[in-house]
């Protein structure tokens, strides 16, 4: 098991409407992030933050589309690391999900990604480690106002 680490910076990635977003939504205490080439997709937004982070062991990586992954959740995450272990990654009913736990030698190949995918593409081939996360948080994304409404219906 690796020690226990006091959590690092949180940092925000933004991308399309960010001063909109960061004009409405109380980012306080984070470390806000604009991926100016976020058109590209989810490796722009990934770049960007792991960018600015630098001399960090590892991230955990969360989606602003999953409001309902907790802080529990995270936190399976992060206590499930351990030697052997490039990545953690949450699973939900044994379905893969996030967030996701990128250690360093995963952080050294993110500037590679390119196009619309995330730190999925790093996962092949690399000791990643699963923890279950259904009792502590719900995968749902929420991608449109409709689907905003079902789920808070």
């Amino acid at each position: 098991m690796l020690g226990a680490a006091e959590p690092g910076p949180v940092a925000v990635v933004l991308g399309a409407a960010a001063s909109e977003i960061q004009a409405r939504v109380a980012l306080t205490g984070a470390l806000v992030v604009v991926a100016e080439d976020w058109e590209e997709g989810q490796a722009a937004s990934l770049r960007a933050g792991v960018a600015a982070l630098p001399g960090v062991s590892a991230v955990v990586v969360t989606l602003g589309d999953q409001p309902f992954i907790t802080a529990a959740a995270i936190d399976a995450v992060v206590g499930a690391r351990r030697e052997g272990c490039d990545a953690v990654r949450a699973t939900y009913a044994g379905t893969p999900g996030h967030p996701v736990l990128l250690g360093a030698a995963l952080l050294e190949r993110v500037s590679g990604l390119r196009g619309d995918v995330g730190a999925r593409e790093l996962l092949h081939g690399v000791g990643v480690c699963e923890v279950e996360c259904g009792e502590l948080g719900d995968p749902t994304d929420i991608d449109t106002p409709e689907t905003l409404q079902e789920v808070q219906a």
